[in-house]
């Protein structure tokens, strides 16, 4: 069984066989640097705050709607998962079965 403290790109294709690994190649540059960024904080046990996506992306709502749609196929989703006073949102990445906003959102994936 795979544990989390070990995940990496490589381990979510092995996760879904069924996705072929060319899959990273059609992200754009910055939402490959978002999911590299997820999966480094998933082994981290840390989650990211929207201030380490605009550093990334300006538009980074739009690159984390493509990150979800490949991770989807993988098993695994982002959500928020907490607003702090300032603005500050942190997001994670989980697995698609703890996922509230796949709950809310899969018919648009």
């Amino acid at each position: 069984m795979l544990q989390v403290t070990q995940l990496t790109f490589d381990d979510l294709i092995l996760l879904n066989p069924s996705v072929e690994p060319e899959d990273e190649t059609r992200l754009s540059g910055q939402a490959q640097r978002i999911l590299q960024l997820f999966v480094t904080a998933r082994r981290d046990s840390r989650l990211v705050a929207n201030v380490e996506l605009i550093s990334i992306a300006a538009q980074y709502n739009a690159r984390l709607f493509e990150v979800r749609r490949f991770l989807v196929k993988h098993g695994f989703c982002i959500d928020l998962l907490r607003r702090d006073r300032g603005g500050i949102c942190w997001y994670g990445m989980v697995p698609i079965d703890e996922s509230t906003f796949y709950q809310q959102h899969c018919y648009s994936f």
